[in-house]
């Protein structure tokens, strides 16, 4: 098991860094692109299942989380406030600002708000992985037994089908994805 995480810990870091390049090139890598967003939401996914077995104390399991992820944050965000201010952007003392500060600007993609700060453009999987973390601890008790993960899994299949058609995703998909969906 430790070998196994070792290996998906590279493959992580290679599904951030391919996620990363995409959104510098642009569309043309799209698939390499959905494939490391797979990678890293599965990853994410299994590895704590596999670490949270049994009951799970939220208190240590948000400690837990809080510990792991705000230092990197804050120094990103330290990082793009000392190039913020020497570019003289504008926009840095927002509602906005604290959001992204926070973790959280993607909720602004998805209410279709303009970001009105240089913080968080693009950050909206983190915020997914927030709230995949709050939610955890409520699906590992949900899922605990066989019979109630199997109606959590039809019955969050028949919401995200239905999402489909009734809520417009706020990211462009490729031409082909289009087309295909365009099918269904």
């Amino acid at each position: 098991p430790e070998q196994i995480s070792e290996n998906f810990s590279i493959a992580k870091l290679l599904a951030i860094l391919m996620v990363a390049t995409g959104h510098y090139f642009g569309s043309i890598l799209w698939v390499p692109v959905t494939i490391g967003l797979f990678v890293f939401a599965f990853s994410s996914g299994y590895f704590s299942a596999k670490r949270y077995c049994g009951k799970i104390d939220w208190r240590s399991f948000w400690a837990n989380k809080i510990k792991r992820l705000a230092p990197p944050l804050l120094v990103v965000n330290l990082f793009l406030l000392l190039l913020f201010l020497i570019e003289g952007k504008s926009g840095l003392l927002t509602f906005h600002t604290a959001l992204a500060w926070l973790g959280l600007s993607g909720f602004l993609d998805w209410l279709g708000i303009h970001n009105q700060s240089p913080f968080g453009n693009g950050l909206w999987f983190f915020t997914v992985l927030l709230i995949f973390y709050a939610i955890f601890p409520l699906l590992h008790a949900v899922t605990s037994n066989g019979r109630r993960a199997l109606a959590f899994i039809i019955v969050s299949a028949a919401i995200c089908m239905l999402g489909r058609f009734y809520a417009s995703p706020p990211y462009m998909l490729p031409p082909p994805i289009s087309r295909v969906n365009c099918w269904l």
